[in-house]
């Protein structure tokens, strides 16, 4: 039988300019979030958030900007399953002619969005991907963007359960965080060279980092330099497309378990614990 579905949207979207977006997605059992911006980093073209929708979530293997849908693929999440929403702010400036003028505009939007992504990690939210640090924010616009999202994103209860991985995590003990996403065994190895990052090896090859939402670069960073990736110019800086450089060497990744710790009195942080192996190994993993 045929089906039918409906997409409402405000003609403002179309707008061309600097704009900030908050994505909220929910699947069947999970709930994240992403952060984004329009204004190109290399050149003067800053689109509307509409157009931005399609190219995110383009599954052609050769499309660009879809860094929203390489991040649910990463963890699992098949778009078709899920509602989004999206939150537009702006346009915060207008587009500009030449790339001089574009460029102190488009670092600033960069400071606004990893600002945004700071606050939505402190209000329990799980949020897709790495935000580089990129100076600081106009603090004038940056209070009114936590204005708009407290109407649209209040602090989520530190008792809700609101990702199948913080359900099943009162039910894991110390060891089971270091369960491989691979081959399902406990990790106990030490990794060889020591990272960055709280780490272990399973015998099965894969290597396990572990480190807080705010310092997912330096998981990344880890991975590539244990795998000895070699990465392209133009991915410095960005973890998304450093991330790329890491399948496209023959290393897969998937995502453990994620749980909340108290860093400090007062102060809790997400860990994540993220599993990368050469494919090769694959084909020598210990069977059980």
């Amino acid at each position: 039988m045929l089906q039918s579905f409906t997409m409402t949207f405000d003609g403002h979207l179309l707008n061309r300019g600097f704009w900030l977006y908050v994505w909220q997605i929910k699947g069947p059992g999970s709930l994240v979030v992403y952060v984004g911006r329009t204004g190109d980093s290399s050149s003067a073209h800053a689109s509307s958030p509409f157009k931005r929708i399609g190219q995110h979530l383009d599954p052609s293997p050769n499309a660009k900007g879809n860094a929203l849908g390489k991040q649910l693929t990463r963890r699992g999440i098949q778009y078709a399953d899920c509602t989004f929403e999206m939150v537009a702010i702006g346009p915060l400036y207008p587009e500009q002619t030449d790339f001089d003028a574009h460029v102190p505009l488009r670092n600033q939007m960069a400071a606004f969005e990893r600002a945004v992504a700071d606050e939505l990690k402190r209000r329990r939210y799980d949020v897709l991907g790495t935000h580089p640090r990129q100076g600081s924010p106009d603090p004038g616009i940056l209070a009114q963007i936590l204005a708009i999202l407290d109407q649209n994103f209040p602090p989520l209860p530190a008792t809700e359960l609101h990702t199948i991985q913080d359900l099943t995590e009162a039910l894991l003990t110390p060891e089971d965080f270091w369960i491989c996403a691979f081959c399902g065994k406990v990790a106990t190895l030490e990794t060889i060279p020591q990272p960055l990052c709280e780490s272990r090896t399973c015998p099965c090859g894969a290597i396990a980092l572990a480190n807080r939402s705010c310092d997912y670069d330096e998981i990344t960073d880890d991975a590539i330099g244990l795998f000895s990736i070699s990465v392209r110019p133009e991915s410095h800086g960005y973890d998304q497309d450093l991330r790329q450089d890491i399948l496209r060497s023959g290393v897969d990744i998937k995502q453990g378990v994620s749980r909340e710790v108290e860093w400090f009195p007062g102060h809790r942080e997400v860990i994540h614990y993220v599993w990368f192996r050469r494919s090769s190994d694959a084909c020598r993993a210990p069977v059980s």
